[in-house]
């Protein structure tokens, strides 16, 4: 059956109501990737000398001239440390992989639970007085069940997804250059002509690959084959689903967007307020920080399991995700 995006909407936050045990594992998630992602950062940095930087004190980061000696030192440091430098290039590329599997498996849980909730709820369950009783599924077992069926169809479900982003960066920077072309060649008017020209289109297609990479995760689980084959299936009919439902899936994309910037938004006021009351309490308002930082970790990843639960519902009422 067809489902209005107001229908996915409301079955994605039954879904994520039913099982917010997912908001929790979305919370370890983005902490044990965040985490592992500034690991694999620091080789180089220590190969390279950065913990010269910290050397006296925390607040020798603010000596401008200190920062701009350690990089203007960094050719030569790269020219003796090169054999060194390549073992912690290797060193976080390894770390990085370890990044992408751990983001498949918690993302491949995640939809696995939501799935299986929304193939198991009424069809009409939106409309139903507690119908978000029919998409209660969650458990560890299952969570981690999912996550180890699907984990390698999530990880080159990634690098397709980077891939993607990487070819729409470039299109960027060839605009960009293209401007700097006709702003030399053509003067001014020609420059803002082409950035207006070429910045619709490419507004449409951030916007297209950014429904395409949430909408394209329930298809990747739901395709069949083998752990390439169905991150290739799932993408090509996250394109097709996309192609047939783009008003729907642009607006649960629109309400993710609303719902993240309110909730931005209101946290970034509470913050500012506080520090302009309290601007003399230092340790007070690192508390206050610390605090309203896992708030909104919490609420980014309710937000996050909502959402991605109604483009699940989407997924699931198209006839050609039933064929895998």
């Amino acid at each position: 059956m067809k489902r209005s995006a107001l229908a996915c909407f409301q079955r994605g936050f039954l879904s994520a109501r039913a099982n917010s045990g997912l908001i929790w594992m979305a919370v370890l998630q983005n902490f044990a990737v965040s985490v592992l992602f500034l690991l694999s950062l620091l080789p180089p940095f220590l190969v390279l000398g950065g913990m010269a930087l910290f050397s006296e004190s925390w607040s020798d980061l603010k000596d401008l001239s200190r920062i701009d000696a350690w990089f203007t030192d960094l050719p030569a440091r790269l020219g003796g440390h090169l054999g060194a430098l390549a073992l912690g290039v290797l060193a976080s590329l390894l770390i990085g992989l370890l990044v992408v599997v751990v983001w498949a498996w918690f993302q491949a849980g995640l939809v696995g639970i939501l799935l299986t909730g929304e193939r198991q709820a009424h069809p009409e369950a939106q409309l139903k007085a507690g119908g978000w009783r029919w998409f209660k599924t969650f458990s560890l077992s299952d969570f981690s069940g999912w996550g180890g069926r699907h984990l390698w169809r999530f990880f080159w479900f990634f690098h397709l997804m980077i891939t993607a982003w990487m070819l729409i960066a470039l299109v960027v920077v060839l605009l960009m250059a293209g401007l700097g072309v006709a702003w030399q060649s053509w003067g001014g008017g020609a420059a803002v002509g082409l950035g207006c020209g070429g910045s619709i289109p490419l507004v449409f297609l951030f916007w297209v690959l950014a429904a395409w990479s949430l909408l394209a995760q329930p298809a990747v689980s739901l395709a069949r084959g083998g752990a390439v084959r169905g991150a290739v299936r799932g993408s090509v009919l996250g394109f097709h689903i996309l192609g047939r439902r783009l008003g729907a899936a642009s607006l649960l994309l629109l309400a993710t967007l609303v719902l993240s910037l309110l909730l931005g938004l209101i946290l970034g006021l509470g913050r500012t307020i506080f520090d302009l009351l309290f601007a003399e309490r230092f340790a007070l308002r690192m508390g206050v920080l610390a605090i309203s930082t896992v708030v909104q970790w919490v609420l980014a990843s309710a937000i996050n399991v909502w959402v991605l639960g109604g483009y699940t519902a989407l997924v699931a009422a198209d006839p050609e995700a039933g064929e895998g």
